[in-house]
């Protein structure tokens, strides 16, 4: 059986679900819901059709309403209300199917939001782990800061050899100024070796230039690395491609400083040869002829090796400006990889709130849901206490329509009595008047406790909601019908002591017999007819059994 979509029984307020039986939907006179009975064969195709309503949407219920409603009327006085109660029952699918349709874009929605945020977790949790390799290679990286305490240290050693070449150089002056007097060749040797020293002390200029901007340099590099960490430590992950990208430029970045640390041990190489020279070039200075032959060679080589040492420091000089550039936008990229990330994380964090809403929307559908089901369960079991009761009501209505007929046939029977017995005393004029008067009352009597019987029935149905009046009414009818029989049989007695002895007791007793119960009987039926009104018998609907 498919599952239910909708509740068809509270909706249409037809029957109840677990009822076994129903009344004709159908309004009487008194704007009330008609008490005939559905048939059973009626009953159990209404609720074959339920069970297919309830497994389809609402909508396609409205198709079945006109079928249904000539199910649920009565054949022999509402078939003609079909199209009023089809009408009714269209608002009603109307609004079950306004709430199916909020409950299915309800559940849709949550399916919706609750993929959504699986994905995000998902993703999340790999933003999560990219930003753990980034932290390892951020720790990895911990070698590049080495490099660069390296090439700080390889920096300091680069100015205390130039220190010491301005030494050298210092040392070297005051020697050429004890040798004025030398030789032309020693003259231009030592023009040649004071230009040398004007580019030595220009390459010392560069290099101290070099200097500061390496150091200058080495702070920016600095500065991004904490940068760098106080972001790594605040960032959850970046994308894919910025990874591989920052991957790509460190492995670029690292290769470059590789390349620049050889050339750096290369130019300490070059700078230790040069040193190595320059103490050869004092070791000579002790043979002054062949000393300033050798060292204006010397000077040459030395100013060729410094020129290259120059231009090998601009080289150097330019590529650490270029890799400060990469850095800069290795940086910016980072940056913007970060602003991405806390997008994704705000987005995240607003679907949760949706879905948190979502989810309080339908937890507080459900419990309405509940208790509906509980409203409706104690209504279903209401109505059945109500039913049993209506069953038990409509039992005592029968019985005292059975002791109304019993009466009536009594009656025709007393009447077809008195009539013998006017035929057997028609000689007994007097008498036969008297008795033929008594009977006349008795008919009289008789029809007054009819008409207190049809007030007794039109009391049931009228008062029907008040059980109590209900009660002491059908008791006093009881207890009247019980009087009445007994004055019934009493004058049936008599009736037939007359016929055994129609002259002895009738002078004695009739006179004050049919006094006392004139009397009686007249009390009684005033005392009913106070308080009750009479209502004809012809509606049909009136007189339909509850």
């Amino acid at each position: 059986m498919a599952a239910r979509k909708w509740d068809a029984y509270k909706s249409l307020n037809i029957t109840g679900r677990d009822s076994c039986g129903m009344t004709c939907v159908g309004m009487n006179r008194f704007g009330k819901r008609c008490r005939w009975d559905i048939s059973a064969a009626s009953y159990d195709k209404i609720r074959v059709m339920f069970d297919a309503m309830e497994g389809r949407p609402p909508k396609e219920a409205t198709k079945s309403l006109k079928e249904l409603a000539v199910l649920s009327l009565c054949l022999d006085f509402h078939q003609n209300q079909a199209n009023k109660v089809v009408d009714q029952w269209q608002s009603a699918v109307k609004e079950a199917a306004a709430g199916y349709e909020n409950r299915m874009g309800l559940k849709t929605k949550i399916q919706v939001l609750e993929e959504n945020l699986g994905k995000k977790e998902a993703n999340s949790e790999e933003l999560q782990k990219i930003v753990q390799e980034l932290q390892a290679r951020v720790r990895n990286q911990a070698g590049l800061r080495d490099r660069q305490a390296e090439i700080e240290r390889l920096g300091v050693q680069l100015a205390n050899e130039q220190a010491n070449l301005t030494s050298v150089t210092n040392q070297w002056r005051t020697m050429c100024q004890k040798y004025e007097d030398q030789e032309i060749r020693t003259e231009e040797y030592r023009r040649a070796f004071l230009e040398s020293d004007r580019k030595v002390g220009n390459l010392e200029e560069k290099n101290a230039e070099t200097s500061r901007q390496l150091a200058g340099e080495k702070e920016v590099l600095n500065l991004a690395t904490i940068q760098y960490k106080k972001d790594s430590a605040t960032s959850i992950g970046v994308i894919n491609r910025l990874v591989e990208e920052s991957s790509t430029r460190t492995i670029e970045y690292q290769q470059k400083l590789s390349q620049k640390i050889e050339m750096i041990q290369r130019t300490v190489a070059e700078r230790d040869d040069l040193r190595t020279e320059v103490e050869s070039l004092e070791l000579k200075l002790a043979q002054l002829n062949k000393l300033l032959i050798e060292k204006g060679q010397e000077s040459d080589r030395s100013t060729t090796e410094q020129m290259n040492l120059a231009r090998k420091v601009g080289d150097l000089t330019k590529e650490l400006d270029s890799e400060s550039k990469a850095a800069s936008k290795y940086q910016s990229d980072f940056l913007q990889a970060l602003t991405r990330h806390n997008k994704l994380l705000e987005e995240a964090a607003d679907l949760r709130l949706q879905l948190d809403a979502e989810r309080q929307k339908s937890s507080k559908l459900v419990l309405e849901l509940e208790q509906a089901e509980t409203t409706r369960t104690i209504l279903s079991n209401d109505k059945t206490v109500a039913q049993s009761q209506l069953q038990r009501k409509y039992q005592k209505y029968e019985k005292l329509t059975a002791k109304v007929s019993q009466l009536t046939t009594d009656q025709a029977t007393l009447s077809t009595k008195s009539q013998a017995l006017q035929v057997e005393l028609a000689s007994e004029h007097e008498i036969s008047a008297g008795l033929h008067q008594a009977l006349g009352t008795t008919k009289e009597d008789l029809f007054i406790i009819k008409l207190a019987l049809g007030e007794a029935q039109a009391s049931l149905d009228n008062y029907g909601r008040d059980n109590e009046e209900l009660k002491a009414s059908a008791v006093s009818a009881a207890e009247r019908e019980t009087e009445n029989f007994a004055l019934i049989a009493t004058l049936v007695d008599q009736i037939e002591f007359f016929r055994s002895h129609p002259f002895k007791a009738f002078s004695i007793s009739i006179g004050d017999t049919c006094k006392r119960w004139s009397k009686a009987t007249v009390g009684r039926i005033g005392g009913v007819g106070s308080n009750k009104r009479i209502i004809g018998a012809s509606d049909p609907e009136v007189n339909c059994p509850a």
